[in-house]
C-alpha cells in the first residue's frame, strides 16, 4: 500500500473509532502519551464530543479512568501505547472487573508481522488481561473494507461494557507506520454525522410467578435480614426501605451500596453494624431465618463471617 493510501485508510479507521466512542455514550478518554497510539490519540483529541484527560503514567491513568467511570456512572476509555505500557493497566482492569465498572481499554499494538519477532516495545498483548475483561478482541490493521466490522465492534464493545454486570472490555489496536493521520481529512470525518451501531444491554427480569412465590414464602418469616451490597442501582434505596418496613427486617447497608445515605434512610437502615456483628454473644444468639442480599458481595468481613457462621439460614440473592 502506498503512503498516501495508507494515511487515508488510517485516518478513516481512527475517525471511526472516535465516532464509535462518542455514539456509544463515551464522553471521557484518558490518554497516555506514546508513539504507537498517536493516530488514535489525535482522533479523540480532535473529536468535538470527547473530553481528553492526559496522564503520563499508565497505572495512574487506569485508576483515574476507573474512578471517573464510577463517578459518571458511564463507560470511560483509556488509551495507551504498545508494550509494557499495557501491562500497567492490569491492576485497574482487575478492579473494574470486581467492582463492575464499565471501562474500555484501547491498547495500541505493533502490526501482526512484528509480533514475537524481536521488534522493540512489543509484547504479547492478546489476552494480556486474562479473564478479567467481559470481552476482548484483537482488531486487524486499518483497512477500508473492514470499516463496517469496526463500527459493529465499537458498538458491541460499549454495549458489553455497560451490560449487567458492567465491566472492562479490551480492544487491541495494531497500527503500521506512518502513524500520523491526515489532519484535514480527520477534521472533515469527525464533523460528519454518523449512524451509530448500538448494542443495548437488556434488563434481566424475574417473572411474575417467581415473584409471587417469593412474596408468599417471605411472609412466613419473622426474623429476617436485608443486606445491601456494593453497586446497587441508584434508585434501590427507597424501594429497599419500603420492603424493610413491610417485612420488618433491618437493612445492613454496605458503604458502597448507595443505600446507607439519603432521604430514604431511617431506623431500619444500619451503617455501624460491624461493631455488634463482632460481638461473639450477639453473632451466636441473633440468627435470622432468611437473608435477602442485593448487589455484589458485601465488603464487610464481619458480615461475611456472620453469614458463614450460620450456613443453615436461607439466603436469597438478587443481583
Amino acid at each position: 500500500m502506498d503512503s498516501p493510501a495508507h494515511v487515508t485508510t488510517l485516518t478513516r479507521w481512527v475517525a471511526t473509532i472516535a465516532q464509535g466512542l462518542a455514539a456509544g455514550g463515551v464522553r471521557d478518554v484518558v490518554v497516555c502519551p506514546g508513539s504507537r497510539s498517536t493516530p488514535l490519540a489525535l482522533a479523540v483529541a480532535r473529536s468535538p464530543h470527547l473530553r481528553v484527560w492526559m496522564h503520563i503514567d499508565e497505572r495512574s491513568a487506569g485508576f483515574f479512568a476507573l474512578g471517573l467511570a464510577r463517578a459518571r456512572s458511564a463507560p470511560v476509555a483509556v488509551l495507551c501505547t504498545s508494550g509494557t505500557a499495557v501491562a500497567n493497566l492490569l491492576p485497574a482492569v482487575v478492579e473494574a472487573n470486581l467492582a463492575r465498572v464499565p471501562l474500555l481499554l484501547l491498547t495500541a499494538d505493533r502490526p501482526h508481522e512484528l509480533r514475537d519477532n524481536g521488534a522493540p516495545q512489543t509484547i504479547d498483548q492478546v489476552g494480556i488481561f486474562s479473564r478479567n475483561p467481559r470481552w476482548s478482541v484483537d482488531l486487524p490493521t486499518p483497512q477500508d473494507e473492514a470499516l463496517p466490522y469496526l463500527r459493529a465492534t465499537m458498538g458491541r464493545a460499549i454495549g458489553v461494557a455497560r451490560s449487567t454486570p458492567a465491566g472492562p472490555v479490551h480492544l487491541n489496536l495494531p497500527f503500521r507506520e506512518p502513524l500520523v493521520p491526515d489532519r484535514a481529512l480527520l477534521a472533515r470525518l469527525l464533523a460528519e454525522p454518523v449512524a451509530p451501531v448500538s448494542v443495548m444491554p437488556s434488563r434481566r427480569m424475574v417473572g411474575g410467578t417467581e415473584i409471587a412465590t417469593l412474596a408468599t414464602s417471605l411472609a412466613e418469616y419473622r426474623r429476617g435480614l436485608i443486606i445491601a451490597g456494593p453497586d446497587c442501582p441508584p434508585d434501590l434505596g427507597p424501594l429497599l426501605v419500603r420492603l424493610a418496613h413491610r417485612l420488618r427486617f433491618p437493612i445492613l447497608a454496605d458503604p458502597l451500596s448507595g443505600v446507607r445515605y439519603g432521604s430514604h434512610t431511617d431506623e431500619l437502615v444500619l451503617g455501624a453494624y460491624d461493631a455488634f456483628l463482632r460481638d461473639e454473644h450477639f453473632a451466636a444468639t441473633y440468627v435470622p431465618e432468611v437473608v435477602l442480599r442485593f448487589g455484589a458481595m458485601p465488603t464487610s468481613k464481619p458480615v461475611l463471617l456472620y453469614l458463614q457462621r450460620h450456613p443453615q439460614v436461607r439466603q436469597i440473592v438478587i443481583d
